[in-house]
């Protein structure tokens, strides 16, 4: 609750509206509450905004888009069913059937665990992105990575020089 409370602080606070267009990036959308925490505080904004968000694993991505659906600024918020990390590729996400919640991107092939499952996902990097999408510039970007969190901001490095994002989560 307090990342929510965070959020909605900082897109509520008026230095946003000098903003052109407001951007914010969810990476670990997993069933979208941050998202759409997002779009219901962007909605109260007299300002043009999008909200991004990435979830890997299929069947997260599916309730997420479920979620999303309800929601009736839906066409401001951009669903990409890949993960996000430091290089572009094709990489596996480690998943767990009982706590998807905790799904990750495998960095140890060599670690062997019980009651993992895995799947091969597409990734891509944040700066990437932001190049494909025309996004100069990003309010906030919250990251949930189970303890990958550190690859997503690797992939950001340029953008991280050029201060193109104000707040990370």
């Amino acid at each position: 609750t307090s990342v929510l409370h965070t959020i909605e602080k900082i897109l509520s606070s008026s230095s946003n509206t000098n903003n052109d267009f407001i951007h914010c990036i969810d990476v670990g959308s997993y069933i979208g509450v941050v998202t759409l925490m997002m779009s219901k505080t962007l909605q109260k904004k007299k300002i043009k905004w999008r909200v991004h968000s990435f979830e890997p694993f299929q069947e997260s991505f599916l309730r997420l888009q479920e979620n999303i659906n309800l929601d009736t600024f839906n066409s401001n918020i951009i669903l990409n069913n890949v993960a996000v990390s430091d290089e572009l590729g094709i990489k596996t996400l480690k998943t767990y059937p009982n706590k998807p919640g905790q799904n990750h991107l495998n960095i140890n092939t060599l670690q062997d665990e019980n009651n993992v499952s895995q799947e091969t996902v597409e990734v891509t990097t944040l700066k990437d992105y932001m190049h494909e999408n025309n996004i100069k510039h990003v309010n906030i970007c919250k990251i949930d990575t189970e303890g990958l969190d550190e690859l997503v901001i690797k992939g950001l490095y340029d953008h991280l020089k050029n201060r193109a994002i104000d707040y990370f989560i």
